[in-house]
């Protein structure tokens, strides 16, 4: 008879936006990840699951708007910060989740040009996810197509056979 047991890993998204006297939105699409370790793939004894999973290197896709609200366009770029936490569902403390920013394009049109460019900095190396805020990136004005990807390290035949989930929590805070 087999045994098959199953470790699964899933993430939930969400974010929230702190902001006085300007225009901000954040938006952050995608679908909640899981990924599913058989360990009936190890086949050999001394063997266990690859340590490491990743997941796509879009898995979300977060777009930012931070202008001020002096003029009706929103002309003026502002700067911004991300920072990212963990707040755990059901989680074993030997998994290390992580995540980086894998893309992200400025929308300097002309106006935003004239008046502050957008830019984004930082975020492109993994960054391990706690329960405590720290900063992921920071940036001015409109960016779109911002990429994450998640890694998650500590994956092992020793963590007991159930279903972890942690909530990933984003949050933009006006970085003046």
């Amino acid at each position: 008879m087999m045994v098959r047991e199953f470790v699964s890993l899933a993430l939930v998204f969400s974010f929230s936006c702190v902001s006085a006297q300007t225009i901000s939105t954040m938006t952050l699409s995608g679908t909640d990840w899981m990924s599913v370790q058989d360990v009936s793939q190890v086949s050999d004894a001394g063997n266990d699951l690859s340590n490491v999973i990743e997941s796509a290197t879009n898995q979300n896709i977060m777009d930012i708007r931070y202008t001020t609200s002096i003029l009706i366009l929103g002309i003026g770029a502002n700067p911004f910060r991300i920072e990212v936490r963990k707040s755990d569902i059901n989680w074993n403390g030997s998994i290390i989740p992580a995540v980086r920013r894998t893309g992200g394009t400025p929308d300097n049109s002309l106006l935003d040009i004239l008046s502050n460019p957008s830019s984004i900095t930082g975020g492109v190396n993994y960054q391990n996810i706690t329960n405590i805020s720290t900063t992921l990136f920071t940036g001015y004005g409109k960016v779109d197509n911002i990429t994450l990807q998640y890694r998650f390290s500590g994956i092992s035949l020793a963590l007991p056979a159930d279903d972890y989930e942690t909530e990933i929590i984003y949050t933009m805070w006006d970085n003046e």
